[in-house]
Parts: C-alpha cells; structure tokens; sequence
C-alpha cells in the first residue's frame, strides 16, 4: 500500500501475470487520481526504459516493466 507521501519507491520484483497489483491509498483526495485509468495517465518511462508512476511529489518505478505494458488491472485505489 503506497500512501500519498511515499516518495520515490522501487519496486524491483513487479509482474502482473503472477497476480502482483498496486494498492494506492489516500489518492481518492486528489481529483487528477480518483480511478486507476487515471493513474494511468500519469505512467511514463525512465532513462531506463522502467514504468514510472508520477503521482506529483510522489513516484513508483516498477523496474523492468515496460510503461506500454501497464494497464489498469495494475492498479486498486483503497
């Protein structure tokens, strides 16, 4: 669970097809993150090619995920 001062977290061992999923929590506070789809909007990549969640002050690169592989299924706002 990532709450809305995380910082900058890495998560290094992420896969979706193992049933892994990213629980947010406190984002329903902030408009621009109320549904995952809009959480998705805010995936980019790195240098390296890594998925990178922007949550403003806030990111979680998911190192060795390709930003074009995450989907919302990725994601449970809590």
């Amino acid at each position: 669970v990532f709450p809305d001062d995380s910082d900058l977290d890495q998560i290094t061992d992420f896969n979706a097809a193992e049933g892994d999923e990213l629980l947010l929590s406190a984002l329903r506070d902030h408009d621009a993150f109320y549904t995952a789809n809009s959480v998705l909007a805010a995936v980019r990549a790195d240098t390296s090619g890594n998925a990178v969640i922007d949550l403003g002050e806030d990111e979680i690169t998911l190192v060795g995920v390709d930003p074009t592989a995450v989907d919302a299924s990725y994601f449970t706002l809590i």
